[in-house]
């Protein structure tokens, strides 16, 4: 029996086709790490699922034997090719040609808007962030829990905890549209090719609201941002004259006072109530922090 690894070769080798540093093409083929994958997600027949870089399919026909539909997203046409050969005549596997930061994917999910959606990615590290944020911002509905694996730099700052070094506006943004888990360090060598680095695997439980509610979701995540622009200095330093648009030192203090926070403290140190309570300060005071909105 071939390993995942042979697998891949030989279809690769088949289809004459290589690995695209470019697109960030990365194949899983540790078996103990796929099977983790698979009983993580712990699939159904009422799943539907969002498999994201479905390269040559190893990982795709092993959902395909648990989930009721699997929808394989993948932008590289050889692979397209090669899903369309293994999984043509399977009315489970539904094979999507695409860039997932620009696929509207509302319209899969028409004839399975009841059952649970789940996804399973393994991101190409340079663009991690947007689609994580893309996905988890779209509120596909009903989806309730996401896979990914990540570079293991990315994974650490999903899960960060306050006060670390971590810590910051990924973990933030991200925790307030799910509770991120992390569940295993994958070595480079788990790969073929081997990445540069070593990666993460990551659940996300996608939140039914999220922990906090802010006037403005907006300006709430910029606030974030605000904060975390320049971590190592006290927030009032951070706020003064930001792009937040706040014009005065006594002004910014009048805020961090009114939201109960000690202008003293660095972003590391606030949790999410807090950046929600200055966000809804701010709101309250736009006028006073732009006169022409």
């Amino acid at each position: 029996m071939e390993t995942f690894e042979q697998e891949i070769r030989r279809l690769l080798a088949e289809y004459h086709l290589n690995a695209r540093k470019r697109l960030g093409q990365n194949f899983l083929v540790d078996s103990a790490v796929v099977s983790r994958i698979i009983q993580a997600a712990d699939l159904s027949g009422d799943d539907t699922v969002l498999e994201i870089g479905s390269g040559p399919g190893i990982l795709t026909g092993l959902i395909a034997e648990k989930a009721g539909k699997v929808f394989a997203i993948e932008l590289d046409r050889g692979f397209i090719k090669i899903l369309e050969d293994r999984f043509g005549g399977n009315s489970k596997v539904g094979i999507v040609r695409g860039d997932i930061l620009k696929i509207d994917l509302l319209p899969l999910f028409s004839a399975e808007r009841e059952k649970p959606v789940k996804i399973i990615a393994n991101l190409p590290y340079y663009i991690t962030t947007p689609i994580l944020m893309r996905l988890l911002s779209l509120k596909l509905p009903p989806l309730s829990t996401m896979f990914v694996m990540v570079q293991k730099e990315v994974g650490m700052r999903l899960a960060a905890k306050p006060c670390s070094k971590d810590y910051g506006i990924l973990t933030l943004v991200t925790r307030y549209y799910a509770e991120p888990e992390m569940l295993l360090l994958v070595p480079r060598n788990s790969f073929m090719p081997s990445p540069a680095v070593d990666s993460a695997l990551l659940k996300l439980t996608v939140l039914e609201r999220p922990p906090v509610n802010v006037k403005d979701e907006k300006l709430f995540f910029s606030v974030i941002k605000t904060a975390f622009g320049h971590r190592r200095k006290m927030l009032v330093n951070s706020f003064v004259k930001s792009p937040l648009g706040s014009s005065t030192k006594k002004q910014v203090l009048g805020f961090f006072s009114a939201a109960g926070i000690d202008p003293r403290r660095r972003a590391e140190e606030l949790g999410m109530g807090d950046f929600a309570r200055l966000s809804d300060v701010i709101h309250d005071n736009k006028q006073m922090l732009d006169p022409g909105s």
